[in-house]
């Protein structure tokens, strides 16, 4: 239930082909397809923050000054 309430906040966007051709594109050898298409759509979206669990695709969202959230970080909110 808590779920479904969360994910009735979220809001979907459809990609265009050019953020898959981007993504592809972002440095990093260890930065898995998915975590560089997540990346590439927050870029792209303006977001303020992105909420990251990994920390491969945090070091590559940081490398792209993309504000990120991460479990456990005590620097949130940002000063």
């Amino acid at each position: 239930m808590a779920v479904s309430i969360l994910l009735d906040r979220v809001t979907l966007h459809a990609l265009p082909r050019s953020v898959y051709t981007h993504a592809g594109l972002l440095p990093g050898r260890s930065l898995r397809s998915l975590d560089a298409l997540h990346i590439t759509a927050a870029l792209r979206l303006e977001v303020d923050v992105a909420l990251i669990y990994d920390v491969r695709m945090r070091e590559a969202a940081e490398a792209n000054a993309l504000k990120v959230l991460a479990p456990g970080d005590t620097t949130w909110p940002a000063q």
